[in-house]
């Protein structure tokens, strides 16, 4: 959960989406991905964003996605 524990658990911290995020998070060389719990499914309030092949870095990347998210919960 963002902001509380797990990988999240330093995301989203004193943000509008902690504790609203349910999430798991994953990376490959040149992907990163932060897919909705559980993911495929497509439902009110549920989102996935995945990046691949960028040439930014994961942080960089994954600044931008936290972005996404905290912009949805405000």
């Amino acid at each position: 959960m963002a902001g509380r524990d797990g990988t999240l658990a330093a995301r989203f911290d004193d943000t509008p989406a902690a504790g609203r995020i349910h999430a798991k998070t994953g990376t490959l060389a040149h992907v990163n991905a932060l897919p909705a719990m559980p993911s495929g499914a497509m439902a009110v309030g549920r989102v996935s964003i995945l990046v691949n092949n960028s040439n930014q870095s994961a942080a960089a990347v994954r600044a931008v996605m936290d972005k996404i998210c905290i912009l949805i919960w405000k």
